[in-house]
């Protein structure tokens, strides 16, 4: 009974649950008049139409409440880790000019021994197929 308290105590609860009989009330009231209109327009017993559209007014309150999409649209946990991740890149302190010079330095040194001979590699490549073609019209 404690859970049902706490869980009615929350707004979000209230406001689903007020959507929820709001819509019901017009699905009742829209099937109503859909029955009134059957019978008088078919003349069909009042009984059998009357019955027909409670049932398909369940049908569609059914499939409503069991297809309304809940606020969680992701895990639960990827919300915490990007607020998390978002809280330790507002702790870093700045960095020291040192600190930068180094960093760069460092960076220049990786692109230097790793992206430079990669480079001239792919550019020999595009000389050797240059090479071949201007071979071939010859």
């Amino acid at each position: 009974m404690r859970k049902l308290r706490q869980r009615l105590a929350d707004p979000a609860v209230w406001d689903r649950i007020l959507r929820m009989v709001s819509l019901a009330f017009m699905l009742v009231s829209v099937g109503a008049c859909v029955v009134l209109m059957l019978t008088f327009v078919l003349k069909v017993t009042v009984l059998l139409v009357a019955l027909s559209g409670v049932l398909s007014m369940a049908l569609a309150f059914y499939l409503f409440i069991r297809l309304w999409p809940n606020e969680e649209t992701g895990p639960p946990g990827v919300s915490r880790a990007v607020a998390r991740a978002m809280e330790e890149v507002r702790k870093r302190q700045p960095l020291s000019p040192q600190e930068y010079r180094r960093q760069r330095e460092r960076a220049q040194k990786m692109i230097r021994e790793k992206a430079a001979p990669a480079l001239a590699k792919a550019i020999r490549g595009l000389l050797r197929q240059d090479e071949i073609s201007r071979r071939k019209k010859r």
